[in-house]
């Protein structure tokens, strides 16, 4: 956990538990559709799943500027595609 908190930054945070739990969403569908072999993947989803709820959130402040951040840059893709 401290590496966590010292090492990243509040959006490497962020990013890291988001990609944690795409990352486990995924794993978890195609396992459950294509048999998978490999264990060390099995191993590693396990351990996300069981990380990720104990990673600490961001904080509000944080969380809307992402949410502006993220709408900005949605709204300048959909102006560029239309141009």
């Amino acid at each position: 956990m401290a590496v966590y908190l010292d090492r990243l930054g509040e959006n490497g945070q962020v990013n890291f538990k988001g990609n944690t739990k795409v990352f486990c969403r995924t794993y978890a569908f195609l396992s459950s559709v294509i048999p998978y072999s490999n264990a060390e993947w099995e191993k590693l989803s396990i351990f996300l799943d069981l990380l990720t709820p104990k990673l600490p959130a961001p904080k509000e402040d944080d969380l809307a500027k992402g949410i502006l951040e993220a709408t900005t840059w949605t709204a300048t893709a959909s102006r560029r595609r239309r141009q």
